[in-house]
């Protein structure tokens, strides 16, 4: 368990791929390339916390009570995490344009990774807008594809932290700066800003 922690946490740090590393500073700068997209079409995704398995998912309410009503997951909804946008459509951008090198410095693709050797570990990752699937390493696979967020500060998004708990090898995700602050506090583990997203 102790390995899959470390594992993360490289994969999330390091240098290639690109796209599965925190957000550089250098776009950290508040930076209008794109119209704002409309909050109305955003959705608010709840964290979930599977302690059988001990992770957390991020995803639709929706989403949950299908899969605990359907699967019989035994799901501990914790509440709103964070608003963004489940397609790129929802975002307003013409999908002609998914590889516009416009939209790709703008908007990231947020992939739910998973590592199904020694525990059904998961975590988010950002992606090219364009949809494709990130290249992992050390056993990760990309599983879904989440939503969609900004990659830089734009149009009132705050930035998305991710978090690592390497005792329990859980990753832990955050639009809330408090929330940060205290788990940082508590000993989990900075892995960075992976997308800006709307506040709930």
């Amino acid at each position: 368990m102790h390995h899959l922690s470390r594992v993360l946490a490289v994969i999330l740090t390091a240098a290639t791929p690109v796209f599965c590393s925190p957000i550089s500073a250098s776009v950290h700068e508040t930076r209008q390339s794109i119209p704002c997209a409309d909050p109305a079409q955003s959705q608010e995704y709840i964290s979930g916390y599977n302690a059988a398995q001990t992770y957390h998912v991020f995803t639709p309410k929706w989403d949950f009570i299908n899969d605990m009503t359907t699967n019989g997951v035994n799901w501990i909804l914790q509440g709103p995490a964070f608003k963004t946008w489940r397609t790129l459509s929802d975002m307003g951008v013409d999908p002609s344009l998914t590889n516009s090198p416009t939209v790709n410095a703008a908007i990231v693709a947020l992939w739910q990774i998973t590592n199904n050797g020694a525990q059904n570990f998961r975590a988010l990752v950002a992606g090219p807008s364009n949809g494709t699937v990130p290249s992992l390493q050390f056993g990760y696979t990309a599983e879904l594809l989440r939503g969609y967020a900004y990659a830089v500060s734009i149009c009132g998004s705050v930035p998305l932290r991710g978090l690592l708990n390497q005792a329990k090898s859980d990753s832990y995700f955050t639009a809330s700066e408090l929330e940060w602050e205290g788990l940082v506090g508590e000993g989990w583990q900075d892995v960075g800003v992976i997308g800006y997203v709307l506040p709930v």
